[in-house]
């Protein structure tokens, strides 16, 4: 989408858009400032361990599929180039 474009687009739905497009560059950073001040103020404020707790439900959850470990494990000896006898361990 080019400028022209997006500027016709924001100019119906922000009442003001000629007019913030005719401030100052300082000017239009504050703006952006205290726009994106009012958002972080709206949404919920989380802390550094309610971060790390969603990052790890995210990232190092439990398997969740048909498969069982023991199948995928023997679908990738199935597959491995080499027919040497795979490591036990344990």
């Amino acid at each position: 989408m080019n400028i022209v474009a997006l500027s016709n687009r924001l100019a119906s739905k922000v009442p003001h858009w000629h007019e913030l497009e005719k401030l100052s560059k300082e000017d239009k950073i504050e703006v952006i400032a205290l726009l994106s001040m009012s958002m972080a103020n709206a949404e919920e404020i989380k802390t550094p361990a309610d971060r790390t707790k969603e990052m790890v439900e995210r990232c190092c959850g439990s398997w969740v599929g048909e498969q069982s470990a023991e199948d995928i494990i023997a679908n990738i000896n199935e597959s491995k180039m080499s027919k040497s006898e795979p490591v036990k361990f344990g």
